[in-house]
């Protein structure tokens, strides 16, 4: 599941009130100010944390630009953003100066006032996205498979659409062109008279891949969307068709980004050790039998776990938040999500987060739901458009 960036537009904080049931829309517990929430920053003096030791940890995907005072004020120790610049049909967002906003977070520190801020990428591993860089064929946002063919200008190993999400396409993950996209770079493609090459000398963005492009913006690592692609139907008929096994084909992909990310870390003098790379949702790949499961990231992050809000709600839509988990998605799926599935991830040494969309319910999250359990949570609403207004206690 995701949020997409489309509108970005400088969004002052709020706070939701009660509605006249008190039911929907409920007041934090308590009131905190601004000064409360976004303290005045302090220049970090030490290397992050490792990711096993992080405590406090956000997540912002629409409106960074929007977000940047915050950014650097906020305590938090692992940030995960929406690396804006790859944005393409918005002059604003794709101007955006993505490195100086992750250079300046890096020196900004976080919960322990030592400790610079980690700065995780935000990218979509399964599905690709009509406003992306390198998106050249025709737009049609909400194609329906059922009811018409692909338009013929678009790659093959474009499968299907995602109906929660407009302008999102399932990929065959495993081919090579969406590989060059992803890991490697030097994505030529061309049908007829349509040509989409990465390349600036044959007119392309000049991006040499996704991963690539996280590494020159300066993030520490990538936060990997939709690797539930191995379980969507329509992707599990294609890979089937061509003789694939689509668990191993994911497994490949990230193993690809994870070694791939480590070789540009020493090509530019960095630590290996620090290119992170954590899944997010898709806890059912600890079924899998391939040992890479364990060892191909570094931490997985749960969106849902206990609560849960409807996609494309607003910020202070009601919709977005403090929805029970199990009666939204059901006992069957979320008894081995919070049972047997995270606990695999945390027994094998991976650090596990929670992203929880609560209000009402935060601070029972932060200091009675999650800690017995030893993940890691974050407390906000769905349209992850701002810093939460219902952190944890800093400490």
């Amino acid at each position: 599941m995701k949020n997409v960036v489309r509108v970005f537009s400088a969004i002052a904080l709020l706070i939701c009130f009660c509605t006249e049931n008190g039911l929907q829309n409920p007041a934090p517990p308590e009131d905190r100010s601004h000064d409360a929430l976004f303290p005045s920053p302090v220049v970090a003096t030490a290397p992050a944390l490792d990711i096993s030791e992080i405590e406090y940890w956000a997540y912002v995907i629409q409106d960074v630009p929007g977000n940047v005072e915050e950014l650097e004020r906020c305590r938090y120790e692992m940030l995960v953003l929406e690396p804006t610049r790859t944005v393409h049909d918005d002059e604003t967002t794709r101007a955006f100066n993505t490195a100086a906003l992750v250079s300046a977070l890096k020196e900004s520190a976080g919960a322990n006032e030592v400790n610079r801020k980690m700065v995780i990428a935000y990218i979509d591993i399964g599905q690709a996205e009509d406003w992306r860089w390198y998106w050249k064929w025709s737009k049609k946002s909400q194609w329906d498979p059922s009811k018409e063919s692909k338009p013929a200008d678009w790659p093959e190993w474009i499968i299907t659409h995602d109906p929660e999400w407009v302008g999102n396409f399932p990929v065959a993950y495993w081919h090579s062109d969406w590989h060059k996209i992803v890991v490697d770079g030097g994505f030529v493609w061309q049908q007829d008279s349509v040509v989409v090459d990465s390349s600036v000398e044959n007119g392309g963005a000049g991006y040499g891949s996704i991963v690539d492009e996280v590494i020159t913006d300066g993030f520490d690592g990538i936060y990997l969307d939709w690797v539930e692609a191995f379980s969507d139907e329509s992707v599990i008929a294609a890979a089937n068709a061509e003789g694939i096994d689509p668990v191993t084909a994911m497994l490949d992909l990230i193993e690809a980004m994870r070694e791939y990310g480590r070789n540009r870390f020493v090509a530019l003098g960095r630590n290996p050790d620090e290119w992170i790379v954590i899944q997010q949702n898709a806890p059912d790949l600890a079924e899998s039998s391939d040992p890479r499961r364990f060892t191909v990231i570094d931490g997985i992050a749960e969106e849902g776990a206990w609560w849960e809000g409807w996609g494309d709600s607003e910020w202070d839509d009601a919709n977005g938040y403090d929805i029970s988990a199990r009666e939204k998605l059901g006992a069957d799926w979320y008894g081995p999500v919070l049972e047997t599935w995270l606990p695999a991830y945390k027994q094998a040494g991976i650090a596990v987060f929670v992203c929880e969309y609560a209000l009402v319910n935060a601070d029972d999250v932060y200091e009675s739901t999650a800690p017995g359990t030893g993940f890691v949570p974050y407390c906000t609403r769905r349209s992850l458009s701002q810093l939460t207004t219902t952190p944890p206690y800093f400490e």
